[in-house]
């Protein structure tokens, strides 16, 4: 027989509880290299949780455009992408001639 235990709890029981089974992530500070080709690749330290290529971008202050590719790595990526110390964050525009 399985005995189910209840018990009425304030809000702040509730929020302890809910510390202890999904702790807060801790904030991260991390470098990485970011830039836009053609032109200049810098390093760049960048603190959050859940780093993103978006995020990265947005620091440093590249714009991207819809004919731009994203690349995490030397990978094809999106701007949702994942990004830890040391990655490299590239945005490539694509060049037109005539």
């Amino acid at each position: 027989m399985v005995k189910k235990v209840v018990a009425v709890v304030g809000t702040t029981e509730i929020a302890k509880i809910a510390e202890v089974v999904n702790p807060p992530v801790a904030q991260q500070t991390i470098v990485v290299s970011v830039g836009k080709i053609p032109g200049e690749i810098n390093d760049l330290p960048i603190s959050g949780t859940n780093i993103t290529a978006k995020d990265v971008l947005k620091k440093a202050d590249i714009k991207v455009y819809s004919e731009d590719d994203v690349q995490v790595n030397g990978v094809q990526s999106n701007l949702s992408s994942p990004v830890e110390n040391g990655d490299t964050v590239l945005v490539i525009s694509n060049i037109r001639g005539n």
